[in-house]
């Protein structure tokens, strides 16, 4: 404005000028370079000599799920709110996989073809069969609302493909090609196959318990022996090493079944008191191979070494760039093939993923050579 020129020389009028060029040229530059990794899309955080972790990509976003390829683990997909991220050496550095899938809720990684990659979005399901590299929406059949938030394939023939949906639970035995509901119950938050039966699939959500089917979806029944009146299930966990032994996150806590599901009793002994109405609510669970089970509790992650007798918090000790904001840390994935090896979402300030090898002790971010 003219007032800022108010009184000096001429002389010092041009060098003021000629700062703000410089300043302005500096800043589009700055622009420019950042415009250019958010559209790379790398996942990097770099330290700043005070020790803080400054988040540079991507885009901010926040972080909702993981999915390993199970022949190669070092590749890893990242389902975020702007779309999908792959990581090619562990985590390291990441690219973008795809900017257009909306809100991303689940990914499932076909364990036959790792190249063939499946995500739930709140606009359907969308699939990959070359990586990442494109991407097609498979929503035929899944009707008006086919927002998916759960993904589960069949272990013995990954062409079947079940998707968790506002209106239920619905199959496709074409690798997506085409879907028919085949229950219909409400919102599915949660699905969990049993791999050594892989008939006999479980299904959680907003609607007070679990169902399961014993034939591939073709019947269900409610199995909610023991669990809490007022229970939504947003997570379910089938322990690999005893299948009969099956977990569920609920808004009361963990319940845990011993038979397959036909009862079950809540094992919350650690897990946060409830004050009010979701401070126990659990929405993640995961087991690794050593059989130590995670579970994201509010805004913490718990352990249990015990099958859930005893929880423990997991203390995510990372810098925060500013001292007051209180974290919040999302678990979004387990290593299945390496024990103790966690991956969390920073939501707080969507500072990006961290991730622990000794079981939680530890934490570095992605993208600094983890």
């Amino acid at each position: 404005m003219l007032s800022e020129w108010y009184g000096p020389s001429e002389e010092e009028h041009v060098s003021r000028i000629s700062r703000k060029t410089t300043l302005i040229g500096a800043v589009v530059g700055l622009a420019l370079a950042l415009i250019g990794a958010l559209a790379a899309g790398f996942v990097l955080l770099r330290p700043q000599q005070n020790d803080a972790w400054e988040f540079i990509g991507p885009n901010r976003a926040e972080i909702v799920t993981l999915a390993f390829d199970p022949a190669t683990p070092t590749t890893l997909y990242a389902g975020a709110d702007d779309g999908v991220y792959k990581s090619e050496d562990g985590g390291v550095t990441w690219r973008t996989a795809s900017r257009h899938l909306p809100g991303v809720r689940t990914l499932a990684v076909d364990p036959a073809a790792p190249t063939t990659v499946y995500a739930g979005t709140e606009n359907g399901v969308y699939k990959s069969d070359n990586g990442g590299a494109t991407w097609r929406a498979i929503n035929n059949g899944l009707g008006e609302r086919p927002a998916a938030y759960a993904l589960a394939l069949d272990p013995a023939n990954s062409r079947i493909v079940y998707a968790g949906t506002l209106n239920g639970v619905y199959k496709s035995e074409d690798g997506g090609a085409a879907w028919r509901v085949v229950e219909q119950t409400g919102r599915v938050s949660a699905l969990a196959i049993d791999p050594a039966s892989p008939v006999t699939l479980y299904a959680g959500g907003e609607w007070r318990g679990v169902r399961k089917s014993d034939d591939g979806g073709a019947t269900w029944r409610r199995i909610d022996t023991g669990l809490g009146d007022r229970s939504d299930v947003y997570a379910l966990l089938v322990d690999p090493a005893n299948t009969r032994v099956i977990f569920a996150g609920t808004d009361e806590g963990v319940y845990k079944s011993e038979d397959g599901g036909e009862t079950w009793r809540a094992v919350n002994d650690g897990l946060p008191d409830i004050v009010e109405r979701g401070d126990r609510t659990v929405t993640r669970l995961f087991i690794d191979p050593a059989g130590v089970v995670y579970a994201n509790a509010r805004r913490d992650i718990y352990r249990s070494a015990d099958g859930g007798a005893a929880w423990s918090k997991v203390e995510v000790a990372v810098p925060a760039p500013r001292a007051e904001v209180e974290d919040q840390f999302r678990l979004v994935a387990v290593d299945p093939q390496t024990p103790a090896t966690l991956y969390v979402a920073d939501w707080s300030l969507d500072k990006g993923l961290f991730r622990s090898v000794d079981g939680g002790v530890t934490w570095r971010p992605i993208g600094l050579g983890a």
